[in-house]
């Protein structure tokens, strides 16, 4: 059999004739070379040698020289390529194959026509690999390949010079129309007469912000427990918002449970919440204003009373993919029982899987070398899982990974690694755990022997654990009952629990109910489940999620529920001027916004049109409404989760097909993000920046719809502006290069373009280095200057957030007495070689705290201390090879440094080079300063090792630092070092510095009397603990070093307590809690704790150790300092600027843990605020009157504009103005 040749090899569309006859007219005629570079370029030539004869023409024609067969043929030998091409015999070739150059343009566009197949075949190809790899998401390969075909497509949108007669003829005409019309719109009109004359209407490529606040929210708790409806993984609210991902369950209109995703994450701030527990022991705590769905319908809290049916899940259908071993699965079982009954069965299957565990270890278990037998090994610590059995060396793995499963029974709770089994592996988990602690009770019916009542009954360890039981069954269908510790499952339930999951030593029961025909009827998706209590249980942290369409989720297995302007403007665009709109929202289904639509353009009241209580007037006003709507050429799409990406395409498509002249979103926030990072500030950022590219491809103005932060609410007139879209710092702000040490100002940054690694926090609170993404500067904007009480100092605008015990807080939300995060340590993590010795370091240190070194006079020191003085210039003699010439002040001595060398037999002051002391100094940048502006040179940080550190700082201290002894009335002593000076920066740069030895310093400032103008600033570290480190790592030269001893010996023998290192209250609760459900008494802890009293560090980690209390310990042993808000106070307009740090989004500045903000404000080219005052103040002049600020206008004027608000419209119009 024949094979074609064709489908072996295929020869890519090309036409040698055509690209011939356009290169033979080019050479035949100048004037063709002129039309044919419009049309095709030398890519567009399939052949390489009319590739290089096209480029070569068109060279010689751009250099103005003459193009003919000669000076082509020329042209391509000085290039070497005339051979390439096939010699001047082809050439001439090219001459002959035309007769004129009239046809010239009909050869070009069939090259280009065969140069686009090829383009077409080639992206054809290339998407085809990108689908075959798949290495990226879906959405970006589809956007990749649509740029692919859509670049070929606007090849044939080709642009040609136009004489400026016809340019002058059109521009005539539209002055005309603009003569005509009176109007100053030049782009799409809003239908608001004010707002077109200060923007000219929306113009092309335009992002349009509006932005207003929200309406208040319905929230949980903060530890309110929420399934993952994917992995089975049970995890509180609060982590969810933390992570920005999760996938839910929900209950559509049917009433049938179907999984969802949250399109927003909302942190709502403290407010009072209440438990709510039904009688089937299902517990829940939300705001007052939360809704739960009752047989009436969704009712808030508020309208709920004690013995209400609400509804909760009935089956929770999610397994994970997280298989364990069985034997594994069993043992996690009979831990979490605490008592083991003596059922032969039961201690038979524990045996067996303990010699199983044993078995494998053994087998994987490395073999120890005779070195590792003499070594010493800690004491393993000494569990009692239960109660009358031993401890296997396979168990103790298994408590050691699961240490809550080793305290007393109150606290144990089920581990986080069961929820994430697969069905098996959770039924044989649940089949032991129930057995352990519980059996089946049976009663025969009388009158029907075949009926026979079962019911499944247990008493756990703990409360917890009876609650998660109850969900896990859930799991499998199975509703029960829970009453303290006591568990029990009845009737048809108890059944299905027998046969989905089984209880060991009952297996013939379990397959007398997998025969039980009732089980084959189909169960609903809720039950209503009656109000037991409702209680009040505090103000604390409480969060929201936003489910698109169905607004609810299921949380702790209870049901719980959850922009009109820019819509005037697409209507009044669409029906006016029939400009096409797409309108894109993810908030309000399509048949609520059409029905918006009718009542803005039929001037209906809208609660009419939702009740049906319509007059015989309001017929003849929808029915034109309706006509005008129905020709306007508006396109809807209420995806409730959306990407740019699929907005993008939807777009793309729709102005190919259509025309598009308008796109509004409603709104921003719920946009989905392709990318996924830490927190949604970042994703905003992206999601504005492709929103803006988005425009600008189509050339069409977009109306993105943005919520406002609560920062508008807080200020005075609660009137919103341009600073509460930024979250930004001062120049001025300090951040640590986390590779050298060195400290940099933001606005030093700035003006790099490149930037070092700097300091920044992970989620477990660990200091870390991170690469900003970019530092840029973001206009000017009010600021505010947050005092801490260890007198760090940032200045921020009022939305920029900072790290607070209950999660990223923007400084308006701060109060003085608030916590805020700051760092404890300065570590270095890459440092380089010293090259600054300890010794010039010590010389520099003695010089800045008791020395001069002005401009044009010579370096000195003096002090009153001996030892002091001789170890400063012996140094000072050995390292630069100068002499010092003593002579007293005031009984003082006083050393000043020279340099003196011999020449030709004589004594000669002075060097020829200068005095290398001197000279030192000017190399470092600290030449000429005064006592008022001395400041530690940044090579200190950067170019010094610890020793040389510790010696600058050594010999700091014995100038102008203290160490003092105080006793008070009650007999106690208390030791306190400080160091006083008038220079501002040097204070920070000594605290600073100390922070490197993990030394934390308190700075105050004041005056040393009534008359003095001058502040002292003191540097203080009082803390004992912090003290006592001094002593052991830095200490004092001179003659104080005896006081350093005497301070380091008391203060090892004192019991004492930090009372600047100590954690957030909320530790103090969170010990507390896990004492209780251990049921530890005070003596078995060790420690008693006081309620509200905070916990110092070092006590807080003992005890989080002795409780096994994991979160509490990783607090106490991270790098974050509690510092506490002294003051807020403004500090008037300065630049600002901001910084992207990729992955853990916030950076130290200052010493206090920053997060970096978005570029909304920056990205934007109109951001338009919308402000009713009668929605603040009912009794205002100002009602139904509605202010339009125009905040930023990147190409005209800004303003305020006052419009008129239809309330019962939903429509924005025209104020009327008069004039008194």
């Amino acid at each position: 059999m024949s094979i074609p040749t064709s489908s072996i090899e295929r020869v890519p569309p090309q036409n040698l004739e055509a690209e011939q006859g356009v290169l033979g007219s080019m050479l035949l005629d100048r004037d063709a070379i002129a039309r044919v570079v419009e049309l095709v370029r030398s890519i567009d030539f399939y052949r390489d040698a009319h590739r290089r004869i096209y480029d070569t023409i068109a060279e010689l024609f751009e250099r103005g020289e003459p193009v003919d067969l000669i000076t082509v043929t020329d042209r391509l030998r000085d290039k070497g390529q005339l051979d390439d091409v096939g010699g001047a015999t082809y050439v001439t070739a090219l001459l002959n194959t035309v007769a004129t150059a009239a046809n010239v343009e009909y050869y070009a566009r069939i090259v280009l026509q065969k140069s686009m197949l090829r383009q077409l075949i080639t992206a054809g190809t290339e998407i085809a690999h990108l689908g075959f790899e798949g290495e990226n998401d879906v959405e970006l390969l589809v956007d990749r390949a649509e740029k692919l075909v859509y670049s070929i497509a606007n090849r044939r949108l080709i642009q040609e010079f136009l004489p400026i007669r016809e340019i002058l003829k059109e521009s005539f005409e539209r002055i005309d129309r603009r003569y005509q019309d009176k109007g100053t719109v030049t782009g799409v009109a809003t239908g608001f007469t004010d707002i077109d004359q200060l923007t000219s209407g929306l113009q092309p490529a335009d992002l349009v912000i509006v932005a207003a606040r929200p309406a208040m929210g319905k929230c949980l708790k903060y530890d309110a427990e929420i399934v993952d409806a994917r992995t089975g993984e049970v995890c509180t609210i609060q982590e969810i918002v933390s992570r920005r991902t999760a996938q839910l369950w929900t209950l559509d209109a049917q009433g049938r449970l179907h999984t969802t995703t949250p399109s927003q994450f909302v942190d709502d701030g403290i407010k009072p919440v209440y438990r709510v527990r039904t009688a089937s022991g299902r517990e829940v705590e939300t705001t007052r204003s939360h809704p739960f769905l009752t047989p009436s319908g969704w009712r808030p809290l508020a309208e709920v009373a004690v013995g209400d049916l609400i509804a909760v899940p009935a089956r929770l259908a999610v397994f994970g993919d997280n298989d364990l071993p069985a034997y594994e699965v069993k043992l996690l079982a009979y831990l979490c029982a605490e008592t083991m009954p003596t059922s032969p069965g039961l201690a038979h299957d524990y045996a067996d899987a303990v010699a199983v565990g044993e078995a494998i270890r053994a087998a994987t278990k490395p073999a120890s070398h005779p070195a590792d037998k003499s070594a010493s090994l800690p004491a393993a610590p000494t569990y009692h899982p239960i109660r009358g059995a031993a401890v296997p060396e396979a168990v103790g793995m298994l408590l050691a990974r699961h240490r809550a499963l080793a305290g007393p029974a109150q606290s144990r709770a089920i581990p986080g690694l069961v929820f994430t089994l697969p069905r098996a592996k959770l039924a044989l988990f649940l089949s032991r755990l129930l057995a352990c602690t519980g059996g089946v009770e049976t009663e025969q019916s009388e009158e029907n022997a075949a009926d026979m009542q079962v019911a499944v009954r247990c008493a756990v360890p703990s409360p917890r654990m009876a609650r998660q039981i109850q969900h896990l069954l859930l799991r499998f269908g199975v509703a029960s009952t829970v009453q303290g510790t006591a568990l029990a499952a009845t009737g048809v339930h108890a059944r299905m629990l027998l046969r989905e999951v089984g209880v060991m030593g009952w297996e013939r029961l379990r397959t007398w109910a997998r025969h039980d025909q009732t089980q084959l009827l189909e169960t609903p998706d809720i039950l209503w489940d009656p109000v037991a209590t409702i209680e009040y249980t505090g103000d604390v942290q409480v969060y929201d999620l936003t489910v698109p369409q169905t607004h609810n989720f299921i949380a702790g297995d209870v049901c719980v529920h959850n922009t009109t302007f820019a819509m005037n403007i697409a209507q009044h665009a669409a029906i006016h001027y029939q400009v096409p709109c797409a309108i894109f929202s993810l908030e309000t289904s399509k048949e609520q916004l059409v029905q918006r639509f009718l009542c803005a353009e039929a001037e209906v009241d809208g609660s009419k049109l939702r009740t049906g209580f319509l007059t015989d007037a309001d017929w003849p006003k929808l029915a034109r409404a309706m006509g005008r709507l129905s020709e306007a050429p508006v396109f809807i799409d209420d995806s409730a989760t959306i990407s740019v990406i699929e907005m993008r395409a939807k777009a793309r498509k729709l102005k190919a097909e259509h025309g598009l002249g308008l796109i509004v979103v409603d709104y921003l926030q719920m946009i989905q993000s392709y990318k996924r990072t830490e927190n949604r500030t970042q994703e905003i950022s992206e999601i504005a920046r492709s929103l803006k590219s988005l425009a600008k491809e189509l050339d069409i103005p977009l109306i993105a719809i943005s919520q406002l932060s609560r920062a508008v609410e807080v200020t005075g007139t609660r009137r919103p502006m341009l600073s509460h879209l930024r979250e930004c710092v001062t120049a001025d702000t300090v951040v640590w290069d986390a590779d050298t040490g060195r400290r940099w100002t933001v606005g030093e940054l700035a003006a790099r373009r490149s930037w070092p690694r700097l300091l920044s926090l992970d989620s477990r609170g660990r200091l870390i280095p991170v690469r900003p993404a970019s530092v840029f500067e973001k206009g000017e904007n009010e600021v505010f200057e947050v005092r801490t009480s260890t007198g760090r100092r940032l200045k921020a605008t009022a939305n920029h957030p900072v790290l607070t015990p209950d999660g990223w807080k923007k400084i308006h939300e701060l109060r003085p007495g608030s916590l805020l995060a700051a760092a404890r340590r300065l570590p270095v993590f890459n440092r380089v070689g010293a090259t600054i010795t300890a010794g010039r370091a010590k010389v520099l240190g003695y010089l800045i705290g008791d020395g001069s070194y002005k401009r044009h006079n010579s370096v000195s020191f003096c002090s009153s201390d001996r030892l002091t003085y001789e170890d400063c210039v012996a140094i000072a003699e050995g390292e630069f090879g100068i002499v010092s010439r003593h002579r007293p002040v005031r009984g003082i001595p006083v050393a000043a440094f020279v340099a003196i060398y011999p020449y030709a037999g004589s004594v000669m002051r002075g060097r020829r080079f200068g005095n290398p002391l001197k000279s030192w100094l000017r190399e470092l940048g600290v030449e000429g300063q005064i006592c008022y502006t001395k400041r530690f040179p940044h090579q200190i940080f950067d170019q010094v090792d610890d020793s040389g550190a510790r010696a600058l700082l050594r010999a700091l201290f014995s100038t102008d630092g203290c160490l003092t002894r105080r006793r008070y009335r009650n007999g106690t002593f208390l030791w306190s070092l400080h160091y006083d000076t008038v220079s501002h920066g040097l204070a920070d740069d000594v605290r600073d510095l100390l922070l490197r030895f993990k030394i934390v310093a308190q700075m105050s400032s004041g005056y040393k009397s009534k008359v003095a103008r001058v502040p002292i600033y003191r540097v203080c570290v009082e803390d004992s603990r912090h003290l006592a480190r001094f002593c052991e790592q830095i200490g004092i030269e001179g003659r104080k070093p005896f006081l350093v001893d005497e301070c380091a010996a008391e203060l090892v023998t004192r019991r004492s307590k930090s009372q600047v290192d100590r954690l957030p209250l909320a530790a103090t609760r969170a010990l507390w809690d896990r004492k209780e459900s251990l049921g530890l008494s005070w003596r078995e802890l060790g420690f008693r704790l006081q309620t509200g009293k905070t916990l110092d560090r070092s006590r807080a980690a003992i005890l989080a150790e002795r409780l096994r209390a994991s979160d509490v310990l990783e607090q106490a042993t991270n790098d974050i300092l509690w510092d506490r808000v002294v003051e807020i106070t403004p500090r008037g307009i300065e630049p600002v600027f901001d910084l992207v740090m990729p992955g853990t989004h916030n950076f130290i500045g200052n010493g206090i843990a920053c997060h970096n903000s978005g570029e909304l404000e920056q990205v934007a080219d109109l951001v338009l605020f919308i402000y009713r005052e009668d929605y603040y103040n009912p009794e205002t002049e100002k009602k139904n009157i509605a202010e339009l600020i125009i905040a930023k206008h990147r190409n005209g004027p800004i303003g305020m504009i006052e419009l008129f608000f239809h309330k019962e419209h939903s429509r924005f119009g025209n104020l009327e103005k008069r004039r008194v």
